[in-house]
C-alpha cells in the first residue's frame, strides 16, 4: 500500500502542475473544451491502474517469458541481439537467481562504462548540448543499468557511491528526468523501510516547489509540464475511441520521435504522459495496459528492491511515457524476477 501512495502522491502532484500550466500558460493549452475530456481519461486511466494493484490477475512467469521474447524478436529490426538477451537473462536466473543483489557493482560498471563510452566517442552533451538527442536511447539505456545498482545493493555505503557517481555522470547528460530517477532509486527504499515518512517526502514537495519559485524557474518548469499536457490532450483527441497507432507507438524504438514526427515532422523527442502511448495506441481499450501496471507494481512488493525498480520507473514515467523496452524491465523484475523469489 505504501507504494500506491507514493504513486499517487507523484501521479496527482503532477496532475496538478499539468492543470495549472492548462490555465496559466494559454499557448501551451489544447482547447478548453478538451480538457474534461482529457481529465476523465487520465482518471479513468488511474482508476483502472488502481483496479490493478488491488485486483491482480495471476500472470505466469512462462507466459510473461514469452512476451518478452516475442518483443525482443519484433525489436531485431533495431536491435539484432535483442532476443538473444532475453535468452541470456532467462538462463542467468536459472542458474544465479541472486545475480542482481550479489553482483550489483558489475551492473553498475556495465552503465558507467556505457555512458563512459558514449562520452569518449560522440561528446558530453553538457558541454555539446546539439548531441543530446541523438545520444537519448543509449543515455536511458545507462540510466536503467545504474538504476538497477542502486536498487539491489544492500550495502547503504556503496548505495550512496553508486547514487553520487551516478548523479554526476547523468548531470553531464542535461537530461534533469534521469537524475530525478536516480534520486528515486535511492529515497525510495528508505521511505520502504520506514525510515523516511510520507510527511516527510510531501514536505520535501513543498520545499522543492518553494525553491523553484524562488529561482524564478517555476515558469520553465510549468512550461515543461503544460508542453507534456499539450500532447496528451492532442493524442486524446485523435485517437479515441479505438486508437490511432494500434500498438504500432509502444512497438516503435523511441515513442517520443514518432510522436515529435507526427505533429511537427522532426526528431525531437515528445513527452506524452504515463497513459498517453496506451490512449494513442488503443484509446478506451488502453486501460488495460494501465490495468496491467498497477498489477506489476502489486506484484513487484515481494522484493523490496524489485519494488524500488518499478516504483522509480513508474514515478519516472508519470512525464515520460511508456515504451516497449521499459514496460519489459517491468515486467521482468515486477514479475519474473519477484516470482522467482519467491519459489526459492
Amino acid at each position: 500500500m505504501k507504494s500506491l501512495k507514493l504513486f499517487s502522491l507523484a501521479f496527482f502532484s503532477y496532475l496538478f502542475l499539468m492543470l495549472c500550466s492548462h490555465l496559466v500558460l494559454k499557448e501551451y493549452s489544447a482547447s478548453r473544451n478538451m480538457l474534461p475530456l482529457s481529465l476523465a481519461v487520465i482518471l479513468i486511466f488511474y482508476a483502472c491502474f488502481v483496479i490493478g494493484y488491488f485486483k491482480p490477475l495471476y500472470l505466469p512467469s512462462e507466459a510473461v517469458w514469452i512476451a518478452l521474447f516475442m518483443l525482443a524478436v519484433y525489436f531485431v529490426q533495431y536491435v539484432v541481439l535483442a532476443p538473444v538477451g532475453v535468452v541470456f537473462l532467462y538462463l542467468l536466473l536459472k542458474y544465479e537467481p541472486e545475480f542482481f543483489r550479489k553482483f550489483s557493482w558489475f551492473v553498475f560498471l556495465l552503465g558507467v562504462g556505457v555512458i563512459a563510452s558514449i562520452y569518449l566517442y560522440a561528446g558530453i552533451p553538457f558541454f555539446e548540448y546539439q548531441i543530446r538527442f541523438r545520444l537519448t536511447e543509449v543515455l536511458t539505456l545507462s540510466a536503467y543499468l545504474l538504476l538497477t545498482a542502486i536498487a539491489f545493493e544492500q550495502k547503504e555505503r556503496i548505495r550512496f557511491l553508486y547514487f553520487f557517481a551516478s548523479s554526476i555522470l547523468l548531470f553531464m547528460s542535461t537530461f534533469r528526468s534521469l537524475l530525478v530517477l536516480m534520486f528515486l532509486a535511492y529515497v525510495i527504499p528508505y521511505y520502504l523501510s520506514g525510515k523516511i515518512k510520507m510527511r516527510e517526502i510531501f514536505l520535501g514537495i513543498l520545499i522543492g516547489m518553494a525553491v523553484l519559485i524562488l529561482s524564478g524557474n517555476l515558469e520553465k518548469f510549468l512550461v515543461r509540464v503544460g508542453f507534456t499536457f499539450l500532447i496528451f490532450e492532442n493524442l486524446v483527441k485523435i485517437s479515441l475511441p479505438f486508437g490511432f497507432y494500434h500498438g504500432s507507438l509502444l512497438l516503435s524504438y523511441s515513442p517520443g520521435r514518432k510522436i515529435a514526427f507526427m505533429f511537427t515532422l522532426n526528431r525531437n523527442i515528445y513527452s506524452s504522459f504515463i497513459f498517453g502511448q496506451a490512449v494513442a495506441d488503443f484509446g478506451i481499450f488502453g486501460v488495460i495496459e494501465a490495468y496491467l501496471l498497477g498489477a506489476i507494481l502489486k506484484y513487484s512488493e515481494r522484493d523490496i528492491s524489485s519494488l524500488t525498480v518499478v516504483l522509480s520507473l513508474l514515478i519516472y514515467l508519470i512525464e515520460v511515457g511508456i515504451d516497449a523496452f521499459v514496460l519489459a524491465i517491468l515486467l521482468f523484475f515486477g514479475i519474473i524476477y519477484v516470482q522467482k523469489t519467491k519459489t526459492r
